[in-house]
């Protein structure tokens, strides 16, 4: 059951997707995105494993859904400041040091896209769905002297002795995470493709971005400024990083090539050239000649959170029992981190 609902989020992720592609730029742009999203193989990975932060990509969908409110309408509407507080503040449940990077991504991009948009009863509106959220952590952190609130600050202002305490060095460490896992996204883990991509990415927007419509201008901005709020806060937070604490960044990412794909389209009106290019990267990332192999040889794919390899393991356990009891004792650091 909690399998099946992890595919079915995955499924409601890529309709999601092409509803907010299709309101931003059109049908094209709502196709190339979801169709994308549906074949990379990072995105396919978090809908076949168990595990909370790999419902992310969803939460951050429906934020951008709801920027895109905000964005587009001439008036202030209190509800979608509201949802978008409660978005944020659901966020960080789901992956802490994602949640918090990616709610002060979001935060910038409103001053900066919106600015004439905020107003006292929009922030107000903002802070009640947040607080909608962590009041029952409010609570509890008032009745247990600030106990997660320390433990918090703690983990952020320390660093790991083991790792160098180089500025530059970090950047560099953290600028190549970044670019690695774009590369799982959208290149199938080629550096030389990825490469490719991304200055096709920059060249187009560099020469299209005036041109483009004020909505398309406003995503950029968002997808660019978030990326730089991963790349600047991971920085400063000198400690190891998980693959998980970037797991809503490969929406951003896509987002980001399928705005370049359809500025292509608006500037040139040749959309076979732009839908080709969709349709390349849509089959480099299916990996068909991979999808026929594994119809005879199923690969052992993710880690312990994979729903098909915890059956695996169970059944090579009990295999190697042969019929004698066994008692398997295992630790986690889930109580005490």
């Amino acid at each position: 059951g909690v399998a099946f609902s992890m595919a079915i989020l995955g499924i409601v992720t890529i309709i999601l997707s092409f509803y907010l592609g299709k309101k931003i730029g059109g049908t094209l742009l709502g196709l190339s995105l979801a169709s994308i999203i549906s074949v990379s193989p990072f995105m396919v990975s978090l809908a076949v494993q168990i595990w909370n932060p790999n419902i992310a990509p969803l939460f951050v969908v429906c934020t951008l859904l709801v920027l895109y409110k905000i964005y587009s309408e001439n008036s202030i509407k209190l509800r979608y400041f509201f949802i978008l507080g409660l978005l944020l503040a659901l966020i960080p449940d789901l992956e802490i040091v994602f949640g918090f990077l990616f709610f002060i991504g979001i935060i910038l991009s409103v001053l900066i896209n919106a600015r004439k948009k905020i107003a006292l009863k929009s922030v107000v509106a903002f802070i009640v769905g947040t607080l909608v959220i962590f009041s029952p952590r409010i609570i509890f952190e008032f009745r247990h002297q600030f106990l997660m609130m320390k433990a918090f600050v703690a983990f952020l202002t320390t660093s790991d002795a083991s790792k160098t305490s180089n500025l530059v060095g970090i950047f560099v460490n953290r600028l190549s995470l970044l670019f690695d896992q774009f590369n799982s996204v959208i290149a199938l883990e080629n550096k030389v493709l990825g490469l490719v991509i991304i200055l096709f990415i920059v060249l187009v927007i560099a020469f299209t971005y005036k041109k483009t419509n004020d909505i398309s201008k406003k995503f950029i901005k968002t997808s660019l400024i978030i990326v730089l709020t991963f790349l600047v806060g991971l920085t400063l937070f000198h400690h190891d990083i998980f693959d998980h604490y970037l797991v809503g960044l490969p929406v951003v990412y896509l987002l980001l090539f399928c705005l370049a794909v359809n500025l292509i389209a608006q500037e040139t009106r040749n959309y076979i050239v732009t839908g080709l290019i969709v349709v390349i990267i849509f089959l480099i990332n299916l990996n068909p000649i991979s999808i026929v192999n594994n119809f005879s040889k199923p690969i052992f794919i993710g880690d312990a959170s994979v729903y098909r390899n915890k059956l695996a393991v169970i059944d090579y356990v009990y295999q190697q029992s042969d019929g004698k009891q066994f008692k398997y004792v295992v630790y986690t650091r889930a109580v005490y981190n």
